[in-house]
């Protein structure tokens, strides 16, 4: 059992050691044996990606373990199981854009509360929309500080106990002062906040909500083992070997009580801090999570200085990009590299705007690619933030025609994958709630329309010819000439109908011009009875459309 803590310098090689670790985990089709808690999320799909490459490894069966803490913390809810094997009844988030009822609910606690009498020290501001929201932001605080209900109100209860303890040692002139009646104001003030907080607690349990922060405190009594007074366990838990906590600064309360639980019943622990022994003032603050992690466990240090190499300029940079401005350059000395020259290739711009910096970066580029001889290959542009310079760096490299390699984000509904298989769920759900089971025709063509369903070129050709030896003579009554050959104008005719190629368009206004609302058995008698009789149907239609006469309808 390996607890282990790496200090690595500023682009070390440590996390990819870690993924390559966790790489061969999945490759071996045990991706349940580890568990990756990544601190941000350009951090949780750099993992990711280096994951599932797309050449070692494809992709897995089941759900990848990279979370954030968040989405780590959903992972508990949704897997804990009770004593009968049962998982928890899921909860409406009452803290999300679509769903914004937080605010609401203290806001109505705070007004009952008070109608009723049961507050004192903030009766009198309990309307007041700045008590509202601050007694909302402190009930977060609360929960992120890893307190129950029951935590703060035995937390009051022992300040209480101090202050009469106090009390009654004081003398009678003490009992007078400001400081007294400021500390029983205070107390005042705990009690209504930890009435509140139980009675919003109360409610959300007994309404089924839920809210990010009190997911939290429900995850860490998970851990523990028991929630509301039931014993509950996570089934998964016991298959992971190996813990990796990567880019952390610090931990909130509650993570820290998460973790607590956590880190000592998994074999190996991997934490990943930064740290440089030429800039240590820089990272000294990691000195407390250190010190935290050590205080669950018996945690070793292990320092690592293997990075990537840097050249020229770039040399010192990693030791004087963060340096502290007691030891940085003094005004008016220029930089130098290790040869003693001056680092004339680095250069700071700064800009108004987003806008203004890419075109400044675009124009730097030409000037890059036109004087210098740099080949756009040798050239990276590299973003704090690649979620809010993407569309600008599109837009303008675009405008400037310098090509890119940006890949912009596809939205995981847009893929035709995805598509095709919620509407086929989509279809099966209905059918089952359907008395009798039947598939609307408008249904498959939405099916269709996903662009993942295709026939092949094979089946085509099949289609066409069947289409030539039972309808081929409507074609025929159809061909005027109009210097065509005859040939040419059939094959026009035939490919404005969309006979002997794939366009779900088409087949999508086919299907609505027979009737989209027909079950499948219903819609193929009706298109068989509308090619029976397709002279006097064409003739309805042009009749009613004429602007679409000569379109082949």
């Amino acid at each position: 059992m390996a607890k282990e803590i790496w200090l690595g310098p500023l682009l070390g090689n440590n996390r990819g050691r870690l993924i390559e670790r966790c790489s061969q985990f999945v490759s071996e089709g045990k991706s349940d044996s580890f568990l990756y808690l990544a601190a941000s999320h350009p951090l949780l799909e750099i993992v990711t990606q280096g994951l599932l490459d797309g050449l070692d490894n494809c992709g897995v069966w089941g759900e990848l373990p990279v979370y954030l803490f968040r989405g780590f913390v959903r992972r508990v809810l949704t897997t804990a199981v009770d004593e009968t094997g049962h998982t928890l009844a899921p909860r409406i988030p009452v803290d999300r854009e679509e769903l914004p009822l937080k605010r609401s609910l203290v806001s109505q606690i705070l007004r009952q509360l008070a109608t009723s009498g049961q507050l004192t020290g903030i009766k009198a501001l309990a309307n007041r929309e700045g008590c509202v929201n601050t007694v909302a932001t402190l009930v977060g605080e609360i929960q992120r500080a890893g307190k129950t209900p029951s935590d703060f109100s035995e937390i009051v209860a022992r300040r209480i106990a101090d202050l009469n303890q106090g009390v009654q040692r004081g003398t009678a002139v003490q009992r007078e002062t400001d400081q007294f009646h400021s500390l029983y104001s205070q107390i005042d003030f705990d009690r209504d906040v930890a009435l509140i907080y139980s009675t919003y607690v109360n409610i959300l349990r007994q309404n089924k909500f839920t809210e990010a922060d009190a997911d939290q405190l429900r995850a860490l009594a998970i851990l523990k083992g028991d929630l509301d007074g039931q014993p509950v366990h996570l089934p998964w838990l016991q298959n992971v070997q190996l813990l990796i906590l990567d880019g952390f600064f610090d931990f909130t309360p509650v993570q820290g009580e998460m973790l607590r639980h956590l880190i000592p019943i998994i074999p190996d622990v991997v934490v990943n801090l930064k740290s440089d022994s030429r800039n240590p003032a820089i990272f000294e603050p990691f000195s407390s999570t250190i010190e935290q992690l050590k205080g669950i466990a018996d945690f070793k240090l292990e320092p690592g200085t293997d990075c990537a190499a840097a050249a020229g300029a770039l040399s010192d940079l990693r030791e004087n990009l963060f340096r502290s401005a007691e030891t940085s350059a003094p005004d008016g000395v220029e930089a130098q590299d290790e040869s003693g020259e001056p680092q004339e290739n680095i250069r700071l711009f700064t800009c108004a705007d987003r806008e203004t910096e890419i075109r400044k970066i675009a124009k730097e580029v030409k000037r890059l690619v036109v004087e210098d001889g740099y080949r756009i290959a040798e050239i990276a542009l590299v973003v704090r933030e690649r979620a809010s310079y993407a569309d600008t760096i599109a837009r303008v490299m675009r405008d400037e025609s310098i090509p890119s390699n940006l890949e912009l984000r596809v939205n995981v509904t847009e893929i035709p994958a995805v598509r095709a298989a919620r509407k086929l769920f989509e279809m099966l759900e209905d059918d089952a709630r359907a008395e009798k089971s039947e598939v609307r025709i408008a249904d498959l063509a939405d099916l269709i329309k996903s662009e993942y369903f295709r026939v092949a070129d094979a089946e085509l050709a099949e289609l066409e010819l069947a289409f030539e030896q039972k309808f081929g003579a409507l074609l025929t009554s159809n061909e005027t000439t109009n210097g065509e050959t005859s040939s040419d104008r059939r094959a026009s005719i035939k490919y404005g109908l969309g006979i002997g190629r794939w366009d779900p368009d088409s087949l999508e206004n086919t299907v609505a011009f027979v009737g989209g609302a027909l079950n499948m058995t219903s819609w193929l008698e009706r298109a068989r009875k509308l090619l029976s009789n397709w002279p006097q149907v064409k003739a309805t239609t042009d009749l009613v459309t004429p602007e679409t006469a000569d379109g082949g309808g």
